[in-house]
């Protein structure tokens, strides 16, 4: 078993914070056991985590990575907060099997999200090395996961409770035989807008979901502006570059909710997609208010 945590970081300088957390990312090559860190930040832009797992190979396998937090108080300013359980960077090699990713949370108190965008997800993955294998996740669990993004005066923007997606490149990210449910995305403002979206999965790059079940993920925003979206997946441009690709094989979207407060936009209970959306054999059914939202 490893466990990690709590680290609790308060201001530190950012290239200190950023060591740190490589250093603790590279050393990760765990066969089997248990991963938990709890990380909280107070004050603190975290964006400085995101390239901690830059260039690093990754196998897990038969590997728990369950109930880590991930909270963020900074009512004041426009931080971000990202990557409850893992991330692994652009230039990572990542193959992932046989593991749970489950009842992680991500906590966010925010002045604003609107320079600075959504918060959100349990895992993360981008881009793999030049010439490397395509990241892969099979047999694994991403479920129970929690973001929750507050903000008292200003736009709260929260996203993907489950899994990110920002794999641009020709080899697309390949989850198979994998259970995607029960996440849920909260984005709540008391005077400003609530934006949330993705409540399983949120897609920007090139995704193939084979022989998938994404269930019960539920999105909820709370405010006098904003919009709900995607309660299962939602697949578009999120930071700009390349129109995203989703392709489902054999792939049930089953059993996902929106609700917002009165009046607010909700779109795409199974799916919400900018773009043309392939499905092959595939069953969207039962989500709430509507199937596909652009599919």
């Amino acid at each position: 078993m490893v466990t990690l945590g709590p680290l609790v970081v308060r201001v530190p300088p950012p290239a200190i914070l950023r060591k740190t957390c490589e250093a603790l990312v590279r050393s990760m090559s765990v066969p089997s056991g248990v991963i938990q860190l709890q990380l909280v930040l107070v004050g603190v832009v975290s964006r400085v985590l995101k390239r901690a797992s830059s260039a690093a190979f990754m196998s897990i396998a038969h590997t728990h990575i369950n109930e880590n937090k991930v909270s963020l108080d900074d009512p004041n300013g426009e931080p971000y907060a990202f990557d409850s359980a893992l991330q692994f960077g652009e230039g990572s090699t990542i193959d992932l099997s046989h593991s749970t990713i489950e009842d992680n949370r991500l906590r966010a108190n925010i002045g604003s999200s609107e320079h600075v965008g959504p918060s959100g997800s349990a895992i993360d993955i981008n881009a793999p090395a030049t010439g490397g294998p395509a990241p892969t996740v099979s047999h694994v669990r991403i479920t129970g996961n929690t973001t929750l993004v507050t903000s008292e005066d200003g736009q709260a923007q929260a996203s993907q409770g489950g899994l990110y997606n920002g794999n641009t490149t020709r080899r697309p990210t390949r989850i198979t035989h994998s259970v995607i449910s029960g996440n849920r995305v909260t984005a709540r403002s008391a005077k400003g807008s609530a934006i949330a979206f993705g409540g399983g999965i949120l897609n920007e790059g090139r995704l193939m979901l084979q022989y998938d079940l994404i269930a019960d993920n539920h999105v909820v925003a709370t405010g006098p502006e904003g919009f709900a979206r995607g309660g299962g997946i939602w697949n578009a441009r999120l930071f700009g570059g390349q129109p995203p690709h989703l392709t489902l094989v054999h792939t049930r979207v089953i059993g996902n909710t929106l609700s917002a407060s009165p009046g607010l936009p909700v779109e795409g209970g199974g799916i919400f997609s900018a773009y043309p959306v392939t499905l092959d054999h595939s069953h969207i059914a039962h989500n709430l208010p509507d199937q596909c939202f652009g599919c």
